[in-house]
C-alpha cells in the first residue's frame, strides 16, 4: 500500500506522534529525518551537506538568496551526481524544466523576446 494511503488510516494520536518525530532535532540541530534522507537519496552525509551549506554561505547556488527553511540538494537525475544546493523555488524550477538545457534555453529566449 502506498505510504500516503497508509498514513490516512492512522489514528489522530499516531499522526501526532509521527509529526513530533519528524519535527524532532538531532544533536546538530537538524531534523532527524534529514540524515537518512540525504544518505539514501544522494549518498551524502549530513556533515557533508552542512559543509556545502557553509561553502555556499547559506545561499542558493542559482539565485543567491538565503532561505527561511533549508537548501535543497540538486543532482543530475541520470548520474546521481550532486551539483549543489538550491532554494525551493530554483529547485522546483529546474525540475519543471526536467533539467533539459534546450527547454531552459527556449524559455530564456522567450523571456528575452517577450
Amino acid at each position: 500500500m502506498p505510504r500516503k494511503l497508509a498514513y490516512r488510516n492512522w489514528s489522530p494520536e499516531e499522526k501526532e506522534k509521527q509529526k513530533a518525530h519528524l519535527n524532532s532535532l538531532d544533536e546538530l540541530g537538524q531534523p532527524k529525518w534529514l540524515r537518512p534522507h540525504l544518505k539514501h537519496k544522494y549518498k551524502l552525509s549530513l556533515e557533508r551537506y552542512l559543509e556545502m551549506v557553509e561553502e555556499q554561505e547559506n545561499v542558493c547556488a542559482i539565485c543567491g538568496r538565503t532561505t527561511e527553511t533549508r537548501l535543497y540538494v540538486d543532482h543530475d537525475h541520470e548520474t546521481g551526481k550532486v551539483r549543489g544546493l538550491l532554494c525551493q523555488a530554483c529547485n522546483c524550477g529546474l525540475g519543471m524544466f526536467r533539467d533539459d538545457f534546450n527547454l531552459l534555453k527556449t524559455a530564456m529566449e522567450y523571456l528575452i523576446n517577450g
